[in-house]
């Protein structure tokens, strides 16, 4: 629907903030660009951010970095040993988070009259296929 309406494609994405959690992003934009030829998607990292970890006082546990993750040098860098995942969000939370996330980017009056209006033509169809139906029926 948004690409015919010429909007830009968003992905949100809820992850760990690891090591892997936090690039992932970054590699789901190459992977989309460089192997399937896939462009003009907006990415959102919504959770877990550093934010979330101080506000919700997540639980972090340095010996769950991964050294052996290839990017676990420059993650301690920049935040630190800080590895958690994202399960560690109550779900009360993590729920309002999408909830926002989703209602921060969706115009949701234009979408409930979309909903609406299926509505309408699926009863309008519903009703199309009742007397379709009953005509075949009664002419058998």
């Amino acid at each position: 629907m948004s690409v015919k309406q010429d909007k830009q494609p968003l992905v949100l994405y809820f992850g760990d903030f690891d090591p892997s959690g936090v690039e992932m992003l970054d590699a789901m934009k190459t992977t989309l660009s460089d192997e399937l030829g896939v462009s003009g998607i907006e990415f959102k990292r919504v959770a877990l951010i550093q934010e979330d970890i101080h506000t919700y006082k997540l639980p972090h546990n340095p010996d769950a970095l991964k050294y052996t993750d290839t990017r676990a040098k420059k993650h301690v860098l920049a935040f630190g040993e800080v590895a958690v995942e994202l399960d560690a969000l109550r779900p009360d939370i993590l729920e309002s988070k999408i909830k926002d996330a989703i209602e921060g980017e969706l115009d949701i009056e234009a979408f409930n009259s979309e909903v609406e209006k299926y509505k309408g033509e699926l009863d309008l169809l519903n009703n199309l296929k009742n007397r379709v139906s009953e005509f075949v029926g009664n002419s058998v």
